[in-house]
Formats: C-alpha cells, structure tokens, sequence
C-alpha cells in the first residue's frame, strides 16, 4: 500500500497525476478497491490491441526531473519505433492520436525533450508538398561500445583493450 506522494516521488510524477490515472483505472474496471488496499483485475487480460510494439521508458527519462509526464510518453512512443539507431518519421496527427493528446502538445513535448538533449537527432524536412520532422532518441543502453568500424559488441564479452582496438592499454 503506497500514498499517491509516494507514488508519485518513486515515478517523478505529481501527486495529481497519480491520484488522476488511480481513478480513471477504478472507473475502467482495471483496479478494484478492496477496504484500503487497491488490486488489479482481470481485466487487462481482455485488451486486445492490433499494435504489437513494446514502449519502453528508461530509468533516465522516467526519473528525469526537468521532463512532463506527456514528454517522458512521447519519448517511449519515438523510441518505441527509433530505438535509437532509426527514424521515426510518423505525423504529429498520427502521434497525437496514440497518445490521446493535441497536435500542440506533441510539438511542445518534442522541444522539450530536443532541449533536454534527449534526441539524437531532430530535423525537419521540407520539400515540394511535404513537411516531414524525423527524430531518432538517444540510446540509454550503457553495455555497448562502438568501435572504430562502427560495430557493436557487448561490454560484458571483453577481455582486454585488444579485443576494442587491437592495441595494447587505453587509447
């Protein structure tokens, strides 16, 4: 049994946002209140979705300080698709529409996390009768090291600074 402060202090969200998505889970039937305790139903188990993508949100943008919460979702959508190595090229309107947000709050999310420095890369490409924004997120995952000919190994299979470089002792 957790508050809604605490909560919100172990997500780095507000309070009202905890309490906001606590009650809309009770009205949807997903959690129940059972005396002072909270438990999940089966519910869940009948949500079927055509969408087979996982969204994953890492300890740094979840426990990110200066981040919305709407940002730190968006962030989980475009890696959901860039995983930080491709683009994510989708419409705001079609970005809008799975996050159940505005086309506005899209754009400022977006900035947002650019100014946090949390894409890679965020361009914006106009043309003959397009206007297309591409963004790729930046890759949090720390057991890789790209090598000269840009090829990725594990961290954990390395035996000495030969097998990174080919040379004896740090670079």
């Amino acid at each position: 049994m957790l508050s809604i402060g605490k909560m919100g202090l172990i997500f780095n969200l507000h309070q009202n946002v905890v309490s906001y998505c606590r009650k809309r889970l009770l009205n949807d039937g997903y959690i129940e209140k059972k005396q002072r305790k909270y438990v999940i139903t089966d519910l869940y188990k009948n949500f079927e979705t055509t969408d087979k993508r996982e969204i994953y949100i890492p300890f740094e943008i979840y426990n990110h300080k200066h981040l919305t919460t709407g940002a730190k979702l968006l962030w989980g959508e475009y890696n959901s698709i860039s995983g930080g190595v491709k683009q994510y090229f989708a419409s705001r309107d079609y970005t809008a529409e799975r996050l159940n947000s505005s086309v506005e709050s899209i754009t400022n999310w977006t900035k947002q996390l650019w100014d946090n420095k949390l894409l890679k890369s965020y361009i914006h490409n106009v043309g003959y009768c397009k206007s297309q924004r591409v963004v790729v997120t930046v890759d949090f995952n720390q057991n890789k090291i790209v090598i000269r000919n840009k090829s990725t190994i594990d961290v954990n299979q390395l035996r000495s600074w030969d097998d990174i470089l080919g040379c004896k002792g740090p670079p």
